[in-house]
């Protein structure tokens, strides 16, 4: 493993520092010291950066769809009262879940027609709801794009004995009486 995995800098000042702690070690021990520590310092630091990763359109969730929902839609389908078994309070920028796939996009659906509010309920402004509407499409987009990239295999099924024969007459070209022989 090569030592100069660290910046220029910091493996002068690693080397001094070991030299200063441990004293005179053999060359090579030392190196693999100093490997084994920047390779660590290397690891941490990737996993920092792998948490603090936030999910697609997080930020606007917060900021702009969560509000339109605590305005609009949380004093009927929220926790203490939940209007056609629906509730928002627990909504979160996470599209990924089928189940809340299904969920947002009778959102968009309500919300996109003027369904949602009701008339008699106070209504956001067009921009507010075209944000959101705009919000929820891209995100549904996203998912769906996600799920048509990551098909899943293709189940292996067994052949009958009537069909493995028909396979082996159109391969071979030859009618082949099979099945007799097959368990």
């Amino acid at each position: 493993m090569p030592i100069n995995c660290l910046p220029s800098g910091s493996f002068h000042l690693f080397r001094a520092l070991v030299d200063r702690r441990v004293g005179s070690l053999s060359p090579i021990r030392l190196n693999r010291m100093t490997s084994l520590c920047g390779c660590l310092l290397l690891l941490t630091a990737g996993t920092r950066a792998f948490a603090a990763e936030v999910p697609a359109g997080a930020e606007e969730f917060q900021s702009k769809i969560k509000p339109f929902f605590e305005a609009n839609c949380v004093s009927c389908h929220g926790p203490k009262k939940s209007k056609g078994k629906v509730t928002l309070h627990t909504l979160d920028a996470d599209l990924s879940n089928e189940g809340r796939m299904e969920l947002w996009q009778s959102i968009l659906d309500m919300v996109e027609s003027g369904e949602m509010p009701p008339d008699d309920e106070p209504q956001p402004t067009d921009q507010t709801r075209a944000d959101v509407v705009k919000w929820i499409e891209s995100g549904l987009h996203q998912q769906t794009e996600k799920a048509q990239k990551s098909p899943t295999p293709a189940l292996a099924r067994r052949l009958t004995n009537f069909e493995y024969q028909n396979t082996m007459r159109d391969l071979l070209g030859i009618d082949l009486q099979l099945i007799s022989g097959l368990p």
